[in-house]
């Protein structure tokens, strides 16, 4: 099925276009012209239409975890959120270390699914830090990536090897910095929040010090880093005085340490227990600054579910996460676009357009002639309440349950076919019906 989406306000940073166009869809890729005849024509008019939405860090918890997230309802919230393309982390159980796991995950997600799903490979065996895996092995088997994720390699010497490894092999790998010997056992930020509520506190110093020694050793071997969910702003001071030495860094920041300080933490709700933590309201505006001013690249929604009965431990029991995926793009346009804190092109940048570049997405994050058909189509005038019993994810931990929010995702295409419309997933039966 072919479509023209008409009269749409369309946003394509790579183009440098926002305004009012029609889309071509033809054969799966964006078609600058019409050039066959039958296609489905959708009104766009009041709509925004956008390349479809990349989140680089997501737990889809596959294999292992399976009550907590799977590849098909974890790449369905991401539909229902607007993404068309995620990346998955390894940290799964198994890790996914072999070239085994990472056909399973292309191969389910790509039967099962409709989202694109991008596996990342680990950067050692099972994640221990101790010894590399085979990066030409796994790229060749469809890693997009490398990390070890929440675990930061903490013996430079293997550091050093992965950045040797992944600059033969042209991959960007990606780091979850924090050096454990300095974070210990916290459970927030040290500082006004350990001290009102008694808990050990992770200092801004754990994750500093990690961005610093990892931007040292990738100039050092030409490499390309990307910093994972950077929560402080000395961090992005480090990593932009590292690009003005010609480093080849990037990093991601994810919604809630644009949205959510230390200070918000309401009491002993493990649904605000991150890792990093929440900082200080200085570091959230900072971090906003840094995103609209193009310092920071990326924006990537850290999804990571966890079971009920886990995040009512308690701080100080329940594991660190939250989930985002379904609601990311509507909070963020409502709490930093419509304030004027940053623009919908810099919005639409850091969700589709510059993860397609950075990690090598080739015809992705663009409505350009030719790029592959992955849009979105979102409603910004719609406001609605985000309200955990509506999730397509398996799991519901959020604290931004109950906050009203402007942009609906009205529809999403996925290579030309129309995957998700009116808050549902459609079979091509469906779809073409529609």
């Amino acid at each position: 099925m072919n479509y023209i989406l008409k009269n749409g306000l369309v946003v394509d940073p790579i183009r440098s276009k926002e305004e009012i166009e029609n889309v071509v869809i033809e054969n799966g890729k964006i078609c600058s012209t019409p050039t066959e005849s039958g296609y489905r024509e959708i009104d766009c008019s009041g709509k925004l239409v956008v390349p479809g939405l990349i989140d680089v860090h997501t737990h889809l918890r596959d294999p292992g975890q399976h009550h907590k997230e799977d590849i098909i309802t974890g790449g369905t919230a991401g539909l229902a959120g607007g993404f068309t393309t995620i990346f998955c982390m390894p940290n799964t159980s198994p890790v996914i270390d072999s070239v085994d796991l990472v056909t399973y995950i292309i191969h389910k997600s790509r039967h099962e699914g409709a989202i694109t799903v991008y596996p990342v490979a680990a950067m050692t065996k099972e994640s221990k830090g101790k010894e590399i895996v085979d990066f030409e092995m796994l790229k060749q088997a469809g890693a997009v990536s490398f990390s070890d994720d929440g675990v930061w390699v903490h013996d430079s010497a293997v550091m050093l090897d992965v950045f040797r490894y992944s600059a033969k092999n042209g991959v960007r790998v990606i780091q979850h910095c924090e050096d454990k010997s300095i974070a210990g056992n916290g459970v927030v930020n040290k500082g006004r929040s350990s001290a009102k509520y008694g808990w050990p506190g992770i200092p801004a110093e754990s994750e500093e010090v990690a961005v610093y020694r990892d931007v040292a050793l990738c100039g050092v071997t030409g490499a390309h880093l990307h910093v994972a969910h950077i929560s402080t702003a000395e961090s992005l001071k480090i990593i932009k005085q590292a690009r003005e030495r010609g480093i080849d860094v990037t990093c991601e920041v994810a919604p809630h340490h644009l949205l959510l300080s230390e200070e918000d933490i309401p009491g002993d709700d493990a649904s605000y227990k991150v890792n990093p933590p929440l900082r200080t309201s200085a570091d959230c505006q900072a971090l906003i600054e840094g995103l609209a001013d193009g310092s920071i690249d990326i924006i990537a929604t850290d999804h990571a579910p966890h079971a009920s009965y886990e995040k009512e431990k308690g701080f100080i029991k329940a594991p660190c996460g939250m989930i985002g995926l379904e609601f990311v793009f509507a909070l963020l346009y409502t709490h930093l676009v419509k304030k004027q804190k940053i623009s919908l092109s810099t919005l639409i940048s850091a969700m589709s357009t510059n993860p397609a570049r950075y990690f090598g997405l080739d015809g992705k994050g663009s409505l350009s002639n030719g790029a592959d058909a992955d849009v979105t189509v979102i409603n910004l005038n719609n406001e609605y309440t985000i309200d955990r019993e509506f999730f397509k994810s398996k799991s519901t931990n959020t604290p931004f349950h109950g906050w009203t929010v402007n942009g609906t995702v009205e529809s999403v295409f996925v290579a030309g076919q129309l995957v998700y419309a009116n808050g549902k997933i459609l079979n091509t039966q469906e779809s073409s019906s529609l």
